[in-house]
């Protein structure tokens, strides 16, 4: 997947806005990044807004950079988002090695237990790709996809991974449009 944003709209009047996707959503995008600060003006760091956001519901699933120890004090502890998630009912956090971080880090995914299709109208979201864009017809396989399992998105065709990661669906036309 290319780390690319897009805060581009693609010009359509009925583009749905699922459960759990959001235009704020794309802050958390590839190499898009905002500065996150509390009420106060302090900064937050980004991996628990995501993490907070998931476990609100205002984004569908996410992924997290954790650390494991000390090094990387920037990163919030495993520990810390396994609490977070464990006092959730209704997700599950799956922890996989960081590839480039080697031992210091982790990649933290956390989403509902539940799959795409249940939180997700997907024939509706198929219908709108298919009026737009003259495809959709495959979402159709996407209702299936059991979400916390779901963290190997870079994978999916790019309407599937805009859904997962909660993007919304103007925005990823925007991109098909380039």
């Amino acid at each position: 997947m290319t780390a690319v944003c897009t805060h581009a709209t693609y010009q359509v009047t009925d583009a749905p806005l699922p459960t759990g996707s959001s235009w704020a959503n794309l802050d958390f995008c590839g190499a898009w990044r905002r500065e996150w600060r509390d009420n106060v003006g302090r900064p937050v760091a980004e991996n628990l807004v995501l993490v907070g956001w998931v476990l609100s519901g205002a984004k569908l699933a996410g992924l997290a950079i954790a650390r494991t120890g000390d090094d990387w004090p920037w990163l919030p502890h495993v520990n810390e988002i396994d609490a977070l998630v464990a006092g959730t009912p209704g997700f599950v956090l799956r922890v996989t090695p960081h590839r480039q971080a080697g031992s210091v880090a982790v990649r933290c995914w956390i989403a509902p237990d539940a799959q795409l299709g249940d939180l997700v109208d997907i024939e509706a979201m198929a219908r709108f790709y298919r009026r737009q864009f003259g495809a959709g017809d495959h979402l159709r396989r996407a209702a299936a996809i059991y979400l916390p399992g779901a963290s190997d998105y870079e994978t999916t065709e790019p309407e599937v991974r805009g859904l997962i990661l909660g993007y919304p669906p103007a925005s990823t036309m925007a991109r098909f449009s380039r």
